[in-house]
């Protein structure tokens, strides 16, 4: 839904003398979700909820150009203030705030909107999700219109010359981030520092049961216990949707431990740049 949002929106934005409607439709979930207002057609703001709408969460913005500035202004890595908003967000979509539900959706949601805040070199990240507590799954979209993967990349000396596919493939490998590389300053003291390990963990927590997908350029990927898949996409920026599976979740510090180790391990018997993840992908804060 955000995917097709952004691209009506896009072309409403190229064609300033477009007339845009929406027909057919009255309370359906594409209007409670926001997706005619997202386009900004007169007329079309909030509908009526359906039944079970406290598992809802309809289109949401992110002001990243705000979060930059208030974070330099009180002196903060724009990762802290992020962190306290996606706590909101989960608990908004979850109903709770604490438990390893909570835990989970809330690390994806950080190190998902500290990628785009750090790297997409864009004004806004527009978010949705649903949980589904009788099927055990939580599913959220976020999506920027940003560089792109390739782009954020591209200093990163491993992974030039490779096709868009084969970059987004690299992206997902741990210790993989175009400011963290051989031969480039990087202050592995610095919490909030970008050690390339974000999507890497989320991809491996969404893994387990669920799936990862991200679309960026002509290319996309999804991973899943089954492996991974190549997915024809058309957005400049980058979107991502993540299926969660509730049933098996434990402790996101033992999770955690596990992936991050693991990665790490990858990182150094691959010769990655950063074999080391960032104090922030190893973990939640109190």
């Amino acid at each position: 839904m955000l995917h097709v949002a952004s691209a009506v929106a896009k072309k409403i934005g190229d064609c300033p003398n477009l007339r845009v409607q929406a027909v057919g439709h009255t309370n359906g979930y594409a209007r409670f979700m926001g997706f005619f207002r997202e386009l900004g057609i007169p007329g079309e703001g909030d509908a009526a909820p359906p039944e079970n709408h406290e598992n809802y969460l309809p289109i949401q913005t992110l002001n990243l150009r705000q979060v930059r500035a208030d974070a330099e202004r009180r002196d903060l890595a724009p990762g802290q203030l992020i962190d306290r908003h996606t706590r909101s967000i989960a608990r908004t979509l979850v109903r709770q705030n604490y438990g390893p539900l909570w835990e989970t959706i809330q690390y994806a949601l950080r190190e998902i909107i500290r990628n785009a805040a750090e790297h997409s070199r864009c004004d806004n990240v527009l978010y949705c999700g649903q949980f589904w507590p009788t099927l055990n799954k939580v599913e959220v979209a976020i999506i920027d219109e940003g560089i792109g993967i390739g782009r954020s990349l591209q200093e990163n000396p491993l992974v030039a010359g490779m096709d868009e596919f084969d970059t987004l493939r690299m992206s997902l490998k741990p210790g993989i981030s175009g400011v963290r590389y051989p031969g480039a300053h990087y202050d592995e003291r610095n919490v909030w520092a970008n050690s390339g390990f974000g999507l890497y963990v989320v991809s491996e927590l969404c893994r387990r049961g669920g799936s990862f997908t991200v679309l960026s350029g002509s290319s996309g990927i999804c991973v899943s216990a089954d492996g991974e898949s190549r997915v024809v996409s058309s957005h400049a920026g980058t979107a991502l949707r993540l299926v969660i599976d509730t049933s098996n979740l434990r402790s996101i510090a033992a999770s955690l431990a596990l992936i991050v180790a693991k990665g790490e391990q990858i990182a150094r018997e691959q010769d990655i740049g950063g074999s080391s993840a960032s104090g922030a992908s190893k973990q939640v804060f109190d």
